[in-house]
């Protein structure tokens, strides 16, 4: 099995960016992602066998969803999984109507499916303690793909891989 979700991969200056922003995170035992970590999550689908992934990887190549521009524009803290995050005052209805198209690609597959309302966040750390008062400004990230990516647990911690990604229409 292995453990996997649908994301927006950002493009290399959108990870510059955050990356120079995670760099002014100060917090005793706050452990930082590694920029090549960094993602928002679509939908996490948890342990899947490899049939689901096939078939996850054929239905994501008919979904037509249009491109998805993120203003990430406030740092916060969500206590339950204590992670710092970036996050967006407004979202746009183009990101509802691509997590929406994906919770239909996933209804009556054996995977993991969120009770929660969706949130876009991008995580920056983990085993936070409070929200840093940080001031900067807003990092754009345009999406043009969505991704199927697997967590793989190392002895160097966490590693996200791409398994296969798919365009958005502009």
């Amino acid at each position: 099995m292995r453990r996997v979700f649908f994301a927006l991969w950002p493009d290399d200056a959108t990870r510059s960016a955050v990356s120079q922003l995670s760099e002014c995170l100060e917090q005793p035992g706050l452990r930082k992602l590694k920029s090549t970590n960094l993602h928002v999550t679509l939908a996490f689908l948890g342990n899947v066998e490899e049939d689901v992934i096939l078939t996850l990887r054929q239905r994501a190549r008919t979904l037509r969803s249009s491109s998805v521009t993120l203003q990430f524009d406030e740092i916060d803290y969500w206590s339950r999984p204590r992670i710092v995050c970036l996050t967006c005052q407004k979202q746009l209805l183009s990101l509802y109507q691509l997590v929406n198209a994906l919770n239909q690609l996933i209804r009556d597959l054996p995977v993991h499916k969120e009770s929660r309302p969706f949130r876009a966040h991008m995580t920056l750390a983990r085993k936070a303690k409070y929200r840093p008062q940080i001031c900067f400004n807003a990092i754009s990230m345009r999406a043009k793909r969505f991704a199927l990516v697997e967590s793989v647990s190392l002895a160097s911690g966490v590693e996200y891989r791409l398994i296969e990604s798919w365009e958005l229409q502009a």
